[in-house]
């Protein structure tokens, strides 16, 4: 049977599995004639009016300008308008990223992607020299929006704009990413020192804390970096997940959190007492747990016994003198007889071991209890195990051998030294 002779609905559903992802669209940067859906036009009169009759395929507009213009003088604009024209109204995924210096094909691309604003339902914004004409016509023309990820959209200490209420309305927003922490420093006389965003709206988060965050009482998810040491309390009655980065123990002191399940932290393990002391007065009930340190081993456990039902824990980073403590932990999670059971329920764990002070005897000799031995202590079967070092050499001989065995046991393994996978969870 020829593609020609396939019923409509069929040929449809092929055209959408041909879209290009996130990534890939990443990867191309442009709009151009080789790329779907634009190539879908070309194969049949058939194929091409059922593409465009399609709007869906239209709605991903991916826009990525190098950082130098003279290649990009004569982008194709029409196109993007040509685009636009046929996602009908279909609601638009925008990516717009540009390192292009002086900015004037940036200007004139983004001048002809705010007139579908009204549309737009994810964007993702970065660019090196923003069009200030243009960012001001977004204001209060957002109904769609949902998600937005913003890179650095600092105007300048020399500019008149004043943007903190340009993303101020849109019903919609539930997911806010600010991935630049010039994004809440505009130094600008008068200006403050925060993007407004329909606080009270979102679900989730991700950026530098400001104290207008306090205002966003529906979060489930953040990740926040603190550059303050406010002892003001901060309650979040639904936060289920929290990274938090360069916190002092202060201000993690002032954190109520009773729904919190995920917790990722890089507090120095000098100051992990305030972890703990932070967990039980949210006296909340632990999931994951991940740390960038190699906190003491009598803390450690006392968070592991306050917490029994963790199913996950990481533990990246650490110092050369704190090898002995992540060897510790190492050894309180292998199951034995007469010692009592730490993380019943664990069936993930991560270490990053780039200091080179790990166990790999010690590891192995866990990983085979929590396989073996699992049942005799009223346990769950550890099901998955990470391992990022800085070398491969310890990938080898025995080590090699144990863990090809562990595999064919069903333990999925991923083992990673630099930037190189030996081992996925997936091969």
């Amino acid at each position: 049977m020829s593609m020609e002779a396939l019923p409509v609905e069929v040929i449809r559903h092929i055209l959408k599995m041909t879209l290009p992802s996130r990534e890939e669209a990443m990867r191309l940067g442009r709009i151009s004639l080789l790329d779907t859906p634009w190539s879908l036009t070309f194969v049949s009169s058939l194929w091409r009016a059922i593409a465009l009759d399609i709007p869906g395929l239209w709605s991903s507009i991916t826009i990525i300008i190098p950082l130098s213009s003279a290649p990009w003088t004569n982008y194709p604009a029409r196109l993007l308008e040509l685009q636009i024209s046929r996602s009908g109204v279909h609601p638009l995924q925008v990516i717009f990223i540009s390192d292009e210096t002086p900015g004037w094909t940036t200007a004139k691309l983004f001048t002809t992607l705010v007139e579908s604003c009204d549309r737009w339902e994810t964007l993702e914004l970065r660019s090196s020299e923003w069009p200030l004409e243009s960012l001001p016509r977004l204001r209060e023309r957002l109904p769609l929006l949902r998600e937005m990820l913003l890179y650095s959209i600092s105007p300048g200490r020399n500019s008149p704009l004043h943007m903190a209420d340009i993303f101020q309305s849109m019903p919609q927003l539930r997911v806010a990413r600010f991935r630049d922490l010039r994004v809440f420093s505009f130094a600008l006389p008068g200006a403050r020192d925060y993007i407004n965003v329909p606080w009270a709206q979102l679900t989730k988060f991700e950026g530098m804390y400001a104290d207008e965050l306090r205002l966003a009482v529906n979060l489930v998810e953040c990740k926040v970096e603190v550059a303050t040491t406010s002892q003001e309390p901060k309650f979040f009655a639904h936060l289920k997940t929290l990274t938090l980065l360069h916190a002092q123990s202060d201000f993690l002191g002032s954190l109520l959190l009773p729904a919190l399940e995920d917790f990722l932290t890089d507090i120095y393990c000098d100051q992990f007492e305030h972890v703990i002391a932070f967990l039980e007065q949210s006296a909340c009930s632990l999931r994951k747990f991940r740390m960038f340190s190699h906190p003491p081993i009598d803390q450690f456990l006392r968070v592991l016994m306050c917490n029994p039902h963790i199913v996950e824990i990481g533990i990246v980073g650490g110092e050369v003198l704190q090898g002995q403590r992540i060897n510790d932990v190492v050894a309180a999670l292998t199951l034995r007889p007469q010692q009592p059971v730490y993380a019943p329920e664990l069936t993930r764990f991560l270490i990053h071991d780039h200091r080179r002070v790990l166990d790999l005897d010690a590891v192995l000799d866990m990983l085979d209890s929590r396989q073996d031995l699992f049942h005799l202590h009223g346990c769950a079967r550890l099901e998955s195990f990470s391992l990022i070092v800085a070398r491969p050499q310890v990938f080898r001989g025995i080590f090699r051998a144990r863990i090809a065995a562990l595999r064919a046991a069903g333990l999925e393994i991923e083992l990673v030294a630099g930037d190189q996978t030996y081992l996925s969870l997936e091969s």
